[in-house]
């Protein structure tokens, strides 16, 4: 008999291919009936796109009974200048894409080699986008599957450049603005340098430190400031700027950044000021091109600023974004983001260039948008479905029911509910009376009463092997 089995690729491709089930030759068992082997053999010689649905029966379809499997980890988000309803985020799955503002969101990701870190988008040329695998030191945690990757037509398709100079996790990139076939990366490896739109890199002298952290003037596109982090002896170097075009660095710490504060996690510039967020959590802000800092009262690690409005700067830190309107010299009171209990740290924020009340916030739960200057936030991640699944389970009384967790799933609740399935029956109770705990605080407690209750021997027990029949004996 034939049957038809189909594999899910991604969230827009399905792959079919037909399998045939041979009867192979029978024996007898012990018990004289006779049993028969069955065999699984391909009858076609590859994979083929499926572009119907030959199923003979109808499929059911999987149903979302968590809404944590709904949005998901954003680590970036660029806006397309010009479009500002074009709008593109950066996740474990790749890159999603929403064209009507963040109200929608989906894969964008045709021939991307891997996870998407960094996203940034050609601010002459729309159509081209690029990324890089990581964020800063690696805390987004990817590896280096590869370099940077390129979109020529507005993430429809991309595909890997700068295999000249290997992987290493890359987690910095920032383009000039006024020559957007220039960029700069930075990773373990050093500085790197493309005149061509990523086609090739050149790397950069830069004392043999690593670079976790970039920003270039949006006014003086040759001024670059830089994370240094001496990979050998693990000394985080501070920060760097370069006055032509990456070809030279001078050490910019003064004595406001101690020993302790030169671990930088990121780096801004606007046309006004620049920057720095430690590790510690500390944002430092100077005004004379990194000569003096200042200790901004306000601590957070994300920040982003208006273009069409360069006092207004946002500032993201735990759980909330805080606002100023005199550059970042001070900020307002800090705005929770939502009531989501996956949000966490804003990784990135995002403001539209034409609106500087409307801007964005990619976070652990997803994207959050405020449309009046960060006063309310709202949730806006439809189509954005990143579950990071790692468990899959089969009711072995209803096959036909799977279940799929994910991480915090199967470190928790499989084993509290193996736990529970095996109490029940222990007092001779039907395992499925687990299923109550998806009833809130009812549910809970009437398993508490079961769980409670003495063990009754007649129940199903794990402590010993049923017992079976001595084996009857043939006649002589």
């Amino acid at each position: 008999m034939g049957s038809t089995f189909w594999v899910t690729c991604s969230s827009s491709t399905v792959i079919s291919t037909t399998y045939s089930i041979r009867r192979g030759a029978s024996n007898k068992t012990t018990a004289g009936k006779k049993r028969s082997s069955y065999t699984l053999q391909a009858s076609s010689a590859s994979l083929t796109l499926a572009t119907s649905n030959p199923f003979d029966v109808k499929p059911v379809p999987f149903e979302r009974v968590n809404t944590g499997l709904y949005g998901g980890m954003v680590g970036s988000l660029a806006i397309a200048p010009g479009t500002p309803t074009a709008i593109y985020a950066g996740t474990p799955a790749g890159v999603f894409k929403s064209t009507n503002g963040g109200g929608t969101w989906s894969l964008a990701s045709f021939g991307h080699p891997g996870e998407a870190g960094l996203v940034v988008v050609d601010p002459k040329t729309p159509a081209n986008v690029y990324t890089v695998p990581s964020m800063g030191s690696g805390e987004w945690g990817y590896g280096g599957s590869y370099f940077a990757a390129k979109s020529t037509n507005a993430g429809a398709a991309w595909r890997s450049v700068g295999q000249d100079v290997g992987s290493g996790q890359i987690g910095a990139l920032v383009i000039d603005p006024v020559n957007p076939a220039i960029l700069y990366a930075g990773g373990p490896l050093g500085l790197f340098k493309s005149t061509n739109g990523g086609e090739s890199w050149a790397t950069l002298s830069f004392s043999g430190y690593a670079c976790y952290a970039l920003a270039i003037d949006p006014v003086t596109t040759s001024t670059l400031y830089a994370f240094g982090y001496d990979q050998t002896n693990q000394q985080a170097k501070g920060i760097f700027k370069s006055t032509n075009s990456g070809g030279s660095w001078t050490a910019i710490n003064n004595p406001a950044l101690t020993t302790s504060d030169l671990y930088i996690g990121e780096l801004y510039a606007t046309p006004a000021a620049v920057f720095a967020s430690t590790r510690a959590n500390k944002l430092f802000r100077s005004i004379d091109g990194g000569a003096t800092w200042t200790q901004s009262a306000s601590g957070g690690s994300v920040l982003a600023y208006a273009p069409s409005q360069i006092s207004r700067v946002y500032l993201g830190a735990s759980l909330t974004v805080a606002v100023s309107t005199d550059g970042g010299a001070t900020f307002g009171s800090p705005v929770e983001i939502g009531g989501r209990l996956e949000v966490a740290s804003p990784y990135a924020l995002a403001v539209d260039p034409t609106d500087a009340n409307h801007v964005f916030a990619a976070t652990e739960g997803g994207v959050y948008v405020s449309t009046n200057g960060g006063t309310t936030w709202t949730f806006s991640s439809i189509g954005i479905n990143i579950p990071e699944l790692a468990a899959v389970a089969m009711d072995p009384a209803t096959p036909g029911t799977i279940i799929v967790g994910g991480l915090w799933f199967l470190a928790t609740i499989v084993p509290t509910f193996a736990l529970l399935w095996r109490r029940l029956h222990d007092v001779n109770l039907s395992g499925r009376y687990v299923l109550l705990a998806l009833i809130p605080t009812v549910g809970w407690l009437f398993l508490l009463l079961f769980t409670l209750l003495p063990s009754n021997r007649g129940g199903a027990r794990f402590d010993q092997p049923p017992s079976t029949p001595a084996p009857r004996r043939r006649p002589a």
